[in-house]
């Protein structure tokens, strides 16, 4: 199950990251979901 939500993030952050992140073919969704999977499986900030 998915749900939704919504984040403030920096405008440059964002225009630069999703620019990489569809040079892999990810989505700004798919590259969070990344994210959240990592601290989950580490159980602490993956940085």
């Amino acid at each position: 199950m998915k749900i939704q939500t919504s984040v403030r993030v920096d405008e440059t952050f964002y225009s630069d990251s999703k620019k990489i992140f569809d040079a892999f073919g990810l989505s700004f969704g798919d590259a969070v979901n990344l994210f959240l999977a990592k601290v989950a499986m580490e159980k602490k900030n993956p940085f």
